[in-house]
């Protein structure tokens, strides 16, 4: 509750002295002075009229924007007729309301959501004093007073303004709600005590008798003044636009005209106008954006004009107006604004820019072309309009050297790529090869010099640098003439050789070094090693290479592995019950191939006009599912659960983290500590029981929802935490937060009949990047969205609309990040309900309550002015940010498997069906080294990994840096310098590395299994394989000992395709089988 109250001296100051001046000016100028009515006298005319209180109704509503933050939900009560079953008990009361006025034959009627706290009181008074005026019932219906009035207000959410916003938060936390009723019913008290100092009221924002009897006081065009949010420094009462001070608690004087070499400056003088005024000859003068100083006043700028500079003022009035900033839409040339820029202009956001020859356009200036181009669009190779001298246009229209002046018409040759069984290109200098490197089997006729490098020739038009031709060149019968190194290619310059040859090795997978620039740049999207932009050697799983786009393509859903996008090009499949495809390279029958469409619209095409209005959204849906359960974090039955156990947010755990707390000697108690509730950052944990009740998944019989999976991912922990401390000058427990989030896999779950187990893991995360390959920044606006990329989602969006009648159910999240109504810094997971087309996906909010869930967004994103643009074209385009970006979207799967079904017989034959002929029958036990063994199953081409990778993985993606990091050691090696250093080990010293930690895996597998010298190879193998796939831990160590010592493979492949193992690394365990069923 509060309580204002006015000073009586200050009422009284000086009373008499302004009260005689007003009349005095009054009486000078002619004015009589008209005394306004107040509500009561209206009431007593009897003129059955309730717009009288109008425009005290708008300033009542002014007024209580000045404290308070109100977010109106858009209801269409003419809608309510259709759904009248699911209509709550408040709705209802709106809905009757509503039809009683429009069958109502009285003459006043109110209207839905703008009847305010006057026109209330008017029909209420109206009614009450003659029949004729207004329905006695419908005044019942309204509620006891207007507190309860749910048809005069539109159902809203208000919180008090905050005079400072952390823009650094990445939550929205839960606001205290004010129902709009009370803001104006607060606003009016508020306004009632600043002009009655003797009367003045409890400000409660209740509607009551007293609220009654001053409104029947209160003058009808409302109050003369205001005492709070002015605008004037030190005042007390302004006017009702608060800009004009009535009553200062100043008691200086106010200066009107200052002596010679002052400025007069709100009232004062000064001796020099601050940086934002314009100093004239005796004022100081501020001009509002759109206006600039003429003489003494503020003149406005040309039409289409944001900015100017008017004359200087001296020179009196002007026409001559230079503009300096144009309206949006239109661009600044030569001090003018134009819709267009003329031809030989470039325009940028703002300006029509003419660059000379030899410079293109960046942001606002001219900046010089690549060395390699004469005219360019860009800074780029490939964006070359004209080639410098001596140097011409590649295949990839870049500008390079012409160091062997080919044939222009000459034409690459092909090689068949075993993995794909695709025709791809050679280089250019190969006549034949066996891949796209510069490396030949035989050189092109025209590049007849070749310097050999193993089993496989570099071609050259002429031996290049510190080589020299083997033979004479005179000799006609040698057409290929062999380069090696002469006399003057030194140990220095093979030493340089070797540190630039390493040097490629440096870049991290999914990165290639370009030679000229000496740096990593990234290949292309999906791929995991190139030699450049514009080709892969391999790509992801559940990607293919393809050559019209140039790119790595998704796989259709069914397929893990594939040569192309149907569903009859897999070559592995998706669902966990078939892990090979038939004869014709189909997984799944009866399965819809659904090809891209055949133009998605570019965000420019989007966004490119906002003044025209257009039709982004498809008629047709291929992707959309009916979520049978949803969940809301701000319910009040989840929002207050929190996501951690009691023992894992308290201050020691700060303490061990954060030296600051033994430093400055600081203690909280546990309970101070801020802590993750549902309600708070429980976003993915409302998702994922959505995502888990639509398959009736249970949690020991029960159903799952927000408590009861909160519940189990902390008893499984399955839930991630971090805890964080944001220092600040006053130090505050508060300022302390335990943060946990769901983990991407969760398992245990079965469906409620028990038939089915059930897991939901997150499979993928596709990142959206800009036109440059870099990830797209969240506080950046208009940034361009890779084409490629929402292409890419569509199609694997489109696809998987079958998989929700499968076993392996297949959903997606968006993850935006954006600016709230509110003004707060955002970062949601959205869940996907329907594709729409373009870009546009229909959204579940989970922060949002469960009527309003349902929101609009784009893959492209949307500023502030593109939003409502979109939200004006289109009203399904509607969502509940501002501003916002998409960052990533995770492609999200529900397994449902039988746990009682043994599928490895079925999957083994599926296997031997599609290995060699020479691999089906090897030799009784012949096995392979150990350590070839383990390389093979990493499925990575015999390949090492040479650095250490974002994720500390080395040698292979089983490897983890922590784990061989004492053999590093022992050969000098720090992880840490050569982490930081993005440093490289060859592939000599990989394969030292690997082999070394194969014999300590094959030394714990003789420890944990009791393996002698005479058990076979083979089983060492599967045994050492199986400790190398589980971090070197010991499984099954007294169930296996006996099978290893009476050599009993049969028994071992029947224990070991029935562990959870198997399901882990299917792979693996179809390999494992296979090898000792030969041994059998």
């Amino acid at each position: 509750m509060k309580l204002f109250t006015l000073s009586k001296s200050l009422v009284e100051r000086n009373f008499n002295q302004i009260a005689l001046t007003i009349l005095l000016v009054l009486c000078f100028q002619g004015i009589r002075a008209q005394t306004t009515k107040t509500l009561k006298e209206f009431l007593d005319q009897d003129a059955c009229q309730i717009n009288y209180g109008s425009a005290l109704s708008a300033q009542i509503a002014s007024f209580s924007q000045k404290f308070y933050s109100c977010s109106y939900l858009n209801e269409n009560i003419e809608d309510y007729e259709k759904k009248l079953s699911s209509l709550s008990e408040k709705q209802l009361n709106v809905y009757e309301v509503y039809k009683a006025f429009q069958s109502t034959s009285k003459r006043l009627k109110l209207q839905y959501g703008k009847s305010n706290l006057p026109e209330y009181f008017l029909y209420k008074q109206f009614t009450l004093r003659d029949s004729s005026c207004g329905d006695r019932n419908i005044v019942e219906k309204l509620g006891n007073s207007f507190n309860d009035c749910n048809f005069c207000v539109q159902t809203a959410y208000c919180d008090k303004n905050q005079e400072e916003q952390n823009e650094n938060t990445n939550f929205i936390g839960p606001l205290q709600v004010y129902p709009p009723h009370k803001t104006f019913i607060e606003a009016f008290q508020i306004l009632w005590n600043c002009n009655n100092p003797n009367n003045q009221v409890e400000v409660t924002g209740k509607y009551d008798e007293n609220t009654e009897k001053q409104l029947l006081q209160t003058n009808a065009n409302g109050f003369d003044k205001v005492c709070l949010m002015c605008e004037v420094e030190n005042c007390d009462f302004c006017s009702r636009n608060y800009s004009e001070c009535l009553e200062s608690n100043s008691d200086s004087i106010t200066c009107e005209v200052c002596q010679k070499g002052f400025y007069l400056l709100e009232g004062e003088c000064v001796e020099k106008c601050p940086p934002d005024y314009k100093q004239t000859q005796t004022k100081c003068i501020k001009c509002n954006p759109g206006t600039f100083l003429q003489g003494e006043i503020c003149v406005e700028c040309p039409k289409f004009c944001k900015l100017c500079t008017g004359p200087d003022s001296s020179e009196g009035f002007n026409l001559n107006i230079a503009c300096d900033e144009c309206q949006k839409g239109f661009y600044l040339l030569e001090g003018e604004c134009v819709e267009k820029c003329p031809p030989d202009y470039k325009n940028s956001q703002t300006k029509c820019i003419k660059c000379k020859p030899g410079t293109f356009l960046q942001g606002e200036t001219c900046v010089e072309c690549s060395k390699f181009c004469k005219l360019c669009t860009g800074p780029d190779t490939s964006e070359c309009q004209q080639c410098s001298e001596g140097f011409d246009f590649n295949k990839l229209n870049e500008c390079v050297l012409n160091d062997f002046d080919l044939n222009p018409s000459f034409k690459p040759k092909k090689f068949i790529d075993p993995r794909t069984n695709t025709e791809k290109e050679c280089n250019f200098s190969c006549d034949e090869c066996v891949d796209s490197s510069d490396l030949c089997t035989k050189c092109n006729p025209e590049l007849n010099y070749y310097v050999k490098e193993g089993d496989r020739l570099r071609c050259y038009n002429r031996c290049p640098l510190y080589f020299e031709p083997r033979q004479s060149t005179q000799d006609p019968l040698n057409k290929y003439i062999e380069c090696v190194k002469s006399e003057r290619y030194t140990s220095d310059l093979e030493e340089a050789d070797k540190i630039r040859n390493e040097a490629k090795n440096r870049c991290p997978k999914q990165q290639y070094w370009d030679i000229q620039s000496k740096q990593c740049y990234k290949c292309t999207n999906n791929c995991i090693s190139c030699n450049n932009e514009t080709s892969c050697i391999e790509c992801e799983p559940d990607y293919y290479w393809n050559d019209n786009r140039q790119t790595c393509s998704p796989c259709h859903p069914s397929c893990k592995k594939c040569t192309g996008p149907l569903s009859k090009d897999c070559l592995l499949c998706a669902n966990v019950d078939k892990l090979f495809p038939n004869q014709n390279g189909i997984c799944e029958e009866n399965v819809t191939d659904i090809l891209p469409q055949q133009k998605i619209l570019t965000q420019n095409e989007i966004y490119g006009n906002l003044q025209v209005c257009k039709q982004f959204l498809n008629t047709q849906q291929n992707y959309s599912v009916e979520f049978s359960q949803k969940y809301s974090i701000n319910d009040s039955k989840w929002e207050s659960i929190k996501m951690m156990s009691k023992n894992s947010c308290t201050f020691l755990e700060f303490q061990n983290r954060y030296k600051y707390f033994e430093k400055n000697k600081q203690n909280c108690e546990d309970k101070e500590i801020s802590q993750s509730t549902v309600g708070k950052n429980g976003d993915l944990v409302a998702i994922y029981s959505i995502l888990l009740s639509q398959s009736r998944a249970q949690i020991s019989s029960n159903e799952v929802n927000p408590q009861t999976l909160v519940e189990y991912a902390i008893s499984k922990n399955f839930f991630s935490s971090s805890y964080l401390f944001y220092p600040t000058p006053t130090f505050a427990c508060s300022n302390l937060q335990c943060v946990s989030q769901l983990d991407s896999l969760l398992y245990g779950f079965s469906s409620n009949d028990n038939s089915k187990d059930i897991t939901i893991k997150i499979v993928k995360e596709i990142v959206l990047t800009s036109e440059k390959q870099t990830s797209l920044n969240c506080l950046n606006n208009g940034q361009q969205v890779n084409q490629n990329t929402v292409e890419e989602i569509e199609h694997i969006v489109n696809s998987s609309q079958y998989t929700l009648n499968t076993g392996s159910k297949q959903y997606f999240i968006l993850y935006a990040c954006g600016k709230s109504q509110q003004g707060s810094f955002a970062s949601k997971p959205l869940l996907v309900q329907k594709y729409l087309g373009n870009g546009f996906f229909e959204v579940i909010n989970v922060s949002n309550p469960l009527p309003s869930q349902v929101e609009v967004i784009s893959l492209y994103g949307a500023s502030n002015e593109q939003n409502d643009y979109l939200k004006k074209c289109d009203s399904k385009l509607s969502n509940s940010l501002s501003s916002y970006q998409i960052q990533k979207v995770s492609i999200v799967q529900v397994v449902e498997q039988d746990p009682n079904a043994d599928k490895s017989e079925l999957m083994f034959q599926q296997y031997n069906n599609k290995v060699e002929a020479s691999d089906m029958d090897p030799a009784k036990c012949s096995c392979v080294e150990t350590k070839d063994y383990i390389l093979a199953n990493e499925n990575q081409g015999n390949q090492f990994i040479t650095v250490i990778t974002p994720q500390n993985k080395i040698l292979t993606e089983s490897i983890n840096v922590q784990g061989i990091n004492h053999i590093l050691k022992k050969h000098n090696i720090d992880a840490g310098i050569m982490k930081a250093n993005r440093l490289s080990i060859t592939k000599i010293e990989a394969d030292q590395f690997f082999y070394e930690y194969i014999q300590e895996t094959v030394e714990s597998a003789k420890k944990c299994y009791e393996i002698s010298k005479s058990t076979p190879l083979c089983m060492i193998n599967v045994l050492a394989d199986l400790l190398f796939s589980n971090n070197q831990q010991c499984l099954f160590s007294q169930q296996i000992k006996s099978m290893v010592k009476n050599s009993d493979f049969r028994g071992l492949n029947d224990f070991i395709k029935k562990q959870s193992w198997c399901n882990l690394h299917q792979e693996r365990c179809l390999k494992a089988q296979q090898t000792m069923k030969s041994c059998i």
